[in-house]
């Protein structure tokens, strides 16, 4: 009998990034994410991230970094993360993000941001990276929870 096919799932989102070493720096350190390869190809090259020791096969994140100079700034679009403590996740954005040009956008525990709603979410934050990409905060699970 052969094997039943999985459905396909996300392998790792790309984002184009202006500044490698300044992108870099900020998504090891202050995340924790640690690089699993590089690629060089002509137009552009490449950081590949990855949790530490995660087995379970999720996404890795690909910085890229345009030869060019072409600017990734405008660009639309999210990460999402999923975390133990999205308060203490926050305070440590807030604190060492700093000097990487990290912008809070919405911080639930201190109501920055917060709007209407913010979606029901008890828990949420988000900042804006190096090069203005949006990074959300949710408690782990919190998605499935809503389906």
């Amino acid at each position: 009998m052969a094997p039943t096919p999985q459905p396909p799932h996300l392998g790792a989102v790309g984002i184009g990034v202006s500044s490698m070493e300044q992108s870099l720096a900020f998504y090891t350190t202050v995340l924790g994410l640690a690089v699993t390869s590089t690629v060089d190809v002509a137009p552009w090259y490449e950081k590949v991230l990855s949790w530490p020791n995660d087995s379970s096969g999720g996404p890795s994140i690909v910085l890229m970094y345009y030869k060019s100079g072409k600017s990734p700034r405008n660009q639309t679009g999210k990460l999402v993360f999923y975390v133990d403590d999205v308060k203490a996740t926050m305070q440590k954005l807030r604190t060492e993000g700093k000097r990487y040009g990290v912008k809070v956008v919405m911080d639930s525990f201190t109501g920055e941001g917060m709007g209407t709603g913010a979606a029901g979410f008890e828990a949420i934050g988000m900042v804006k990276d190096p090069d203005g990409f949006v990074l959300e905060f949710l408690p782990r699970g919190a998605l499935r929870s809503k389906i």
